[in-house]
């Protein structure tokens, strides 16, 4: 009990101290004015009494404001951290932004150098769905029948043939594969002028065959396979795909051929739609 009452003790002390030290500051105040000529020592002893309490006094006043200021700048940087913060993932949107503008412009450059080369009128157009399973492979376009799209109508790209309309809407047009099952395009071999159907593969892949090509034809891997221009859908002479391998073993009439298509599907991301023939000029 006496060990926890020590220090209010103390306190007390401190205080009773500092209360006679300004009692006895005011005493000699009243002295320095009813006797002028005890000024002077009493200026230097009021000096030396109180210096000591108005650092007391001071110094928890002082240590306070230096301690507002440092918060008051600890604040301030959150606040401008919190700014950059901010400012930098605009910056990063602004950026990435720009580069698939970027990206864009290079691959409609692309598309306009083979617009530009081709004796066909087309209608520019992004791909803005896409379906793959086994039994579809089908890419949706964001324009339609307002610009004069129809079924059957051959669409292309850069690097080549990449299917025809199926359905068409006001704005917006449907598009089955040539790696689809279900599609077909009528092509040949570029070197040995060998005519077979192309046909998209039915295990998920975009893969395709040049079937009914025989036995005794000289078909090479690496070999470029183009559109014939029979079958009137797709014009004469657009890449098709090149030849991965050629298999003539069994005993059937023709030979395997593994075609890579030209196009690459999983980046198709804009595409040209023959609409008619250009008029000559």
């Amino acid at each position: 009990m006496f060990v926890s009452m020590r220090p209010i003790s103390e306190r007390r002390q401190d205080i009773l101290l500092v209360c006679g030290l300004i009692i006895f500051s005011l005493t000699l105040m009243t002295l320095q004015v009813r006797h002028k000529r005890l000024a002077l020592p009493v200026e230097r002893l009021m000096l030396a009494i109180s210096g000591p309490i108005q650092s007391l006094v001071h110094k928890p006043v002082g240590a306070l404001r230096r301690l507002s200021i440092k918060l008051s700048s600890v604040e301030n940087l959150r606040e401008v951290n919190e700014s950059l913060k901010a400012e930098v993932q605009r910056l990063r949107t602004v950026e990435t932004t720009y580069r698939e503008l970027l990206l864009k412009n290079a691959r409609l450059r692309r598309l306009l150098l083979f617009q530009q080369q081709m004796p066909f009128q087309t209608v520019t157009a992004s791909v803005i769905a896409r379906a793959s399973a086994n039994w579809s492979k089908t890419i949706t376009l964001d324009v339609g029948s307002e610009s004069g799209f129809k079924e059957k109508l051959p669409v292309l790209n850069h690097q080549g043939i990449v299917g025809h309309i199926i359905r068409v809407a006001p704005k917006h047009a449907v598009v089955l594969l040539i790696t689809d099952a279900r599609g077909a395009v009528d092509a040949l071999i570029q070197r040995t002028r060998t005519g077979g159907i192309f046909i998209g593969s039915s295990n998920g892949r975009n893969t395709g065959y040049l079937w009914y090509v025989s036995r005794e034809e000289d078909i090479r891997v690496n070999d470029q396979v183009i559109s014939s221009g029979y079958g009137g859908v797709y014009p004469k002479g657009v890449p098709v795909g090149v030849v991965k391998a050629v298999d003539r073993s069994g005993t059937e009439m023709f030979q395997t051929i593994d075609v890579r298509p030209a196009v690459d599907f999983s980046r198709l991301e804009e595409v040209l739609v023959v609409v008619g023939r250009r008029p000559p000029r």
